[in-house]
């Protein structure tokens, strides 16, 4: 599986959980409103999309602290989100939240931001490792012996490594 294949699957998932979810806890039928709900999902979906192919190079990789900036990249998405929709959202007029309210719902959507990339960084090596896609693909011989010849793999840090 390639990776745009990949990650056209993980952001559909993505997407489908996220609107049962959205669905489930709405008023039946949901009101006009939750139209931009699944609008905001797309966008979110779209960032999923471009980011899973990303996820699953530094993983083939093994990528050094690559949890971490899955993690922070998380957050600042999350973070975002929440400004956006803070920006947007008229809410009910009548009621001001205070700033620890405000604060709260900051922190709720930067952990939850973090979640999401966490679940989408594990998702996307999850479905590539079951379709015998980019993931953990050994090196075939030929190409071991190719790379300590060249001297281009930094693993390699002793002749007795190339021996095959």
């Amino acid at each position: 599986m390639s990776a745009a294949s990949a990650a056209n699957r993980v952001a559909l998932i993505f997407f489908c959980v996220w609107l049962a979810i959205a669905y489930a806890a709405a008023d039946h039928p949901p009101p006009p409103p939750f139209l931009f709900l699944v609008l905001a999902l797309l966008v979110c979906a779209f960032f999923v999309r471009l980011r899973v192919p990303t996820y699953l190079a530094w993983h083939a990789q093994q990528s050094r602290g690559r949890i971490g900036r899955v993690i922070c990249e998380g957050a600042v998405g999350g973070g975002v989100l929440y400004l956006v929709l803070l920006v947007l959202s008229s809410g009910e007029p009548s009621i001001q939240p205070d700033i620890g309210a405000r604060l709260i719902g900051a922190g709720v959507m930067v952990v939850l931001g973090a979640t999401n990339a966490l679940m989408v960084y594990g998702s996307g090596v999850t479905l590539s490792l079951w379709t015998g896609g980019l993931a953990w693909r050994p090196l075939r011989p030929d190409r071991i012996r190719e790379r300590c010849i060249s001297g281009r793999d930094p693993s390699v840090r002793r002749d007795d490594d190339c021996q095959l």
